[in-house]
C-alpha cells in the first residue's frame, strides 16, 4: 500500500510544488488549502503523515494540529514555518508535533524528516537507524557508550529546524542527559527523564548573546563543578560565561590575555 501524505497550505503554489516533489518520490499525496477541509478529509481517510503550514487563514496550523493530535494521535504532524514563527513551532513540538521545518524548505531535509516521521509509527521492534545520532559529534568512548544507551531506551527527538549542531551534555552535573542546541534560535534542550523517555524541547531561561558557531567558542568546565561553561577566545581577552545548568548561562566575565611585547597576546 502506498504511503499517504496529506499536505495543508493556503499557498497554492507551494502546495503544488511539494505535491509534485513527493509524488515523484512515489508517495500518494492529498492537498488541502485550509484546516477545515483537511479535517473533513481526515474524517474518512487516515494518511500516514500530515504536513501543514503554521500560518494560515480561517484555521491556523496550530489549531489544526491540536485537533489532529486529539482525534488521531497516531498520525505524525510536521510543521512548515517562516523564521519569525519559530517560537510557535517550538510550542507545537512541546505539545507533540513531530517536527518543524523552516521555509524555504530544503528538499533533502524534508525527505529526512518524512523518513523519520514514518518510522515513528513503525513497530517498536524495528531496527534503529544510525541516522538517529546525526549531528552529534564526539570522540569520547564514554560518550559513545551513553549514546548507545540512549538509542536503546528511547527514540531521539527530531532536530529538524534546529540545524546540525546538537550536543549531548549533563547540564547540571547531576547524571542527567540532555541534547543541547546553542548555535541558533531556538536555544535549549531535550532531556531524558527518569523513565528513560525524551521530554519535549525546553528553552533556556537566561542566555546571553553567545554565538556558539564562532570557531573561538569552546565548552569547558572552568569552575570545577562539572557543568559546561562557555569560553570565547578573543584577540586580547578571554570571555567566560558560567553555566547555570538547565537555566542557561550567567553574564560574561572577562580576563585579559598575558601579553608579550614582541609577539602580542599569548
Amino acid at each position: 500500500m502506498d504511503t499517504h501524505i496529506l499536505i495543508v497550505d493556503d499557498d497554492v503554489s507551494l502546495l503544488q510544488l511539494l505535491a509534485m516533489r513527493l509524488e515523484a518520490k512515489g508517495y500518494l499525496v492529498t492537498c488541502k488549502e485550509n484546516g477545515p477541509d483537511a479535517l473533513a478529509f481526515l474524517e474518512t481517510t487516515h494518511p500516514n503523515l500530515v504536513i501543514t503550514d503554521l500560518k494560515m487563514d480561517e484555521m491556523d496550523g496550530m489549531e489544526l494540529f491540536q485537533r489532529i493530535h486529539h482525534q488521531w494521535p497516531s498520525i505524525p504532524v510536521i510543521f512548515l514555518t517562516a523564521h519569525g514563527s519559530i517560537p510557535e513551532a517550538v510550542k507545537a513540538t512541546q505539545q507533540g508535533a513531530f517536527a518543524f521545518l523552516t521555509k524555504p524548505i530544503d528538499k533533502n531535509e524534508l525527505q529526512n524528516c518524512i523518513d523519520q516521521a514514518l518510522k515513528s509509527g513503525a513497530s517498536p521492534k524495528a531496527p534503529v537507524s544510525e541516522n538517529w545520532r546525526e549531528g552529534i559529534i564526539t570522540h569520547s568512548h564514554k560518550m559513545l557508550e551513553i549514546l548507545e544507551q540512549a538509542k536503546l531506551v528511547s527514540p531521539k527527538p527530531s532536530f529538524s529546524g534546529l540545524g546540525s549542531h546538537v550536543q549531548l551534555m549533563d547540564l547540571d552535573a547531576d547524571g542527567g542527559k540532555q541534547f543541547v542546541h546553542l548555535n541558533t534560535e531556538p536555544k535549549g534542550y531535550f532531556e531524558l527523564n527518569d523513565e528513560e523517555k525524551w521530554q519535549s524541547f525546553q528553552t533556556f531561561e537566561k542566555l546571553p548573546n553567545i554565538n556558539m558557531g564562532d570557531t573561538n567558542a569552546r565548552l569547558l568546565d572552568l569552575s570545577g563543578d562539572g557543568k559546561p561553561d562557555v569560553v570565547l577566545t578573543e584577540e586580547n581577552v578571554f570571555t567566560w560565561y558560567e553555566s547555570s545548568g538547565r537555566k542557561g548561562y550567567k553574564q560574561a566575565h572577562k580576563a585579559a590575555k598575558p601579553f608579550d611585547e614582541e609577539i602580542g597576546p599569548t
